[in-house]
This record gives C-alpha cells, structure tokens and sequence, in this order.
C-alpha cells in the first residue's frame, strides 16, 4: 500500500513537471491519427457504396436479352424487395423534318431505386429531382438530343409510330452509361408507351434489366434463390462491382491516408521514444535514491509498475 501511495504522489509531481504531459500527448496523438484515419477510410467506404448503387440505380440488376417473366417479381417481393424493370435499346426519333439517334429508356413504377433522376423546365434551367416517371404520353428529353432536334419543352417527338410530348429537360439519371454508349442521347418513356411505339418486335436489340433494392441480407437471400434459375444469357450485376472507377478512386484514397498515418505513428513514437527517455533517465536517480534509503526491490518495482499503468489508462 505505501508503495501504491508513493507512486500516486510521485506521479502527481511528474505530472506537474510537464514531462509526462509531452509523454501522454504523443500517445494521444499516435491514438487520434489512427483512429481519425480508420473513421475517414470508413466514411469513404460507405461513400463509395453509396455512389456503386447510383451507379446501377438499385443494389441488384439483372440484365437480359429476354422479357423479364412476372415471377422474378414475385420472387423478389417474398424476400421483401421493392423492384422495377427497365427496357432499353437505340432508335431514331423524328421533330418535323430533324431526326436523331437516341438511346430509348422505358421505366417501370419505382424507377430509379437507388439514386434520383433530374430533370429541368427547360434547356439550361435550375434541376430538380424527378418525382416517379414521365406520365403516359409524355417523355423525359436529353438537352442534346432537344439541341439537335430543335424542339423545346412541349413539343412532340415521334418515337416509332407514337407522338410523344416533351414534359421535362433529363438532366441526368443515375444508371447513364459513360463512354462510347453514351454517345446517342437519352429518352425516358412510360413503359406503358412502349407498346404503341411498334419499336420492340422480334429481333429488336432490347436490354432488358430487372433492377431490386432492400437490405443487403435480403438482396443476398433473393440472388442465391435466384441464381439457379437463371438462364446463362442474364448478366447480374451488385453494389460491389457497381463502380471500378469509384472503387479504385477509394482505394487510393485510402493508401494515402494509410500512409498519413504511418507518418503520423512515425513522428508520435519518435516524440514517444524520447519523452519516455527523458522519463526513465530520471527515474534512474530517483530509484537509486530510494535504494540508498533502504527501499526494497518489490517496492521500487510495484510504485514503477503503479506508474506505468496509469501511464497505459491516460494514455
């Protein structure tokens, strides 16, 4: 007991001295900058998530050259998934005597699951975020496609054999390819209008593609009761392979904040290396002190062991 005593009033007396202070503030800051790192790689993370199921506008999609049959639906809503469907393929759509290649997107109620369409009143105006999908009889244009039609909100587009208003400016949609597909603007349809378009007849080049979101468990349970079912033309795609440009991007974010780490643990056991030397330098006179006066080796080792665990505790 006199032992523990001792190394509390001792250690009240280092602490005013200032040295212990420089000792816990390099443990503290080692502590804090891989701490700080390891909350930042995991806000990326999730960041990164978050932008790989924009990217598919849902956590699953599975793509087919097929009509989605009704009990893929079904399936998904037993697991508790909310789905909708998407058909796409390119076309020529026609304003007067002006016509363009456009990239012909009919959704389903529901669309986008994940991610948000923007739309705007006209070319150039402030966007907004779309509430559900084009109504029947009107479409959603690419200012592009209106640029090169020469057509402005209100007007009417000739998609296949049906006339369609122009009820908005897309902006963008979450599930927009980038690269060479992207070339021919888009146009989002009611996929109710599909039909009167006459465009989707056999041999049409349609992609079809049944999107599903939900929690992540109920997605997993939903793929392996689906997988085996599946014919080898489906292509599927999840959250994980969502974005390889996004992925790669965080995993460079995160070396280098793996690395501003390490300097940060580097300079902190430097600091740490030379304060506890300091330290135990005086600590050496003070032991051969307190065995000139006759004090035992257990109790010399159980005041420097009191010590140094409330160094650990406040470290």
């Amino acid at each position: 007991m006199k032992a523990v005593l001792y190394a509390l009033r001792s250690f009240g007396r280092e602490m005013r001295s200032g040295e212990v202070i420089v000792l816990l503030a390099a443990v503290a800051l080692a502590v804090a900058a891989l701490t700080a790192v390891g909350f930042l790689t995991d806000r990326i993370g999730r960041a990164v998530a978050r932008q790989a199921n924009e990217v598919l506008a849902a956590d699953l999609r599975l793509r087919s050259p097929d009509v989605i049959p009704a009990e893929w639906h079904e399936l998904a809503a037993d697991h508790g998934l909310r789905s909708a469907e998407t058909q796409t393929f390119p076309s020529v759509v026609f304003a007067g005597e002006q016509s363009s290649l456009a990239t012909i997107k009919g959704v389903s109620d529901g669309y986008p699951l994940r991610g948000a369409v923007r739309i705007a009143d006209r070319l150039f105006g402030e966007q907004r975020v779309a509430e559900g999908i084009p109504p029947p009889g009107r479409i959603w244009a690419d200012g592009a496609l209106m640029a090169r039609l020469n057509v402005s909100v209100g007007d009417d587009i000739s998609v296949g054999e049906s006339d369609l208003q122009i009820a908005a400016v897309l902006t963008y949609r979450p599930d927009q390819s980038i690269g060479f597909a992207s070339l021919a603007p888009s146009l989002v349809i009611n996929d109710d209008d599909l039909a009167a378009t006459g465009l989707i007849t056999e041999g049409s080049r349609v992609r079809y593609a049944l999107l599903v979101a939900g929690e992540e468990s109920a997605v997993d349970d939903f793929y392996e009761a689906i997988e085996p079912i599946l014919p080898d033309s489906v292509r599927s795609r999840n959250r994980e392979e969502g974005s390889d440009r996004a992925n790669n991007a965080a995993d460079r974010a995160q070396r280098f904040l793996s690395l501003t780490a390490v300097i940060s643990l580097l300079l902190s056991a430097v600091a740490i290396a030379m304060s506890a030397r300091r330290f135990a330098h005086k600590r050496m006179d003070t032991v051969a002190l307190m065995k000139s006066l006759g004090a035992s080796q257990r109790f010399v080792v159980t005041a420097a062991s009191v010590q140094l665990f409330i160094l650990g505790v406040l470290g």
